[in-house]
């Protein structure tokens, strides 16, 4: 079954904050919300390569690997396994001195269960409410970070 989305956040802080969050992938445990548990099962010192494994709360667990990183505004993210395959993309807009982040993916989930669920609920709003969290810790972390510095 096939999932799209495209989630947005005008956040309050440069890219260049933005963009070291989401490359710093070392410290994404400790940031991302609990409801979407994330794991590196692979880190790499160049980013490019590092794999997740993703296990939403009340959801079946996924992996993704980066890329793309094209600094300072694009990072490229391939989905794998034998639950969701496609790619993703984060992008990041500067809009004075605010930053609009994207995050939009096109996958394919595959099994029984899933093809049930997606006749009754939209998966893609599913994803879009677990981004919306997401992109609020985002912006928590970019706070915490600058408050840190002062």
């Amino acid at each position: 079954i096939p999932i799209s989305a495209l989630d947005s956040r005008l956040i309050d802080f440069d890219s260049e904050l933005i963009w070291s969050v989401l490359t710093d992938v070392k410290a994404s445990e400790s940031w991302w919300p609990e409801s979407l548990r994330v794991k590196i099962t692979k880190l790499t010192s160049e980013v490019v390569g590092t794999e997740y494994k993703i296990s939403p709360k009340n959801g079946r667990s996924f992996q993704c690997r980066i890329i793309g990183v094209f600094p300072p505004s694009k990072m490229t993210i391939e989905y794998f396994g034998d639950f969701i395959t496609g790619g993703g993309e984060w992008t990041l807009e500067s809009r004075g001195s605010k930053t609009l982040v994207n995050y939009g993916f096109n996958v394919e989930a595959k099994g029984l269960l899933v093809v049930l669920i997606g006749k009754i609920i939209s998966l893609s709003k599913i994803h879009s409410s677990l981004m919306a969290e997401l992109l609020e810790y985002l912006e928590a972390e970019c706070r915490r970070r600058t408050s840190s510095l002062q």
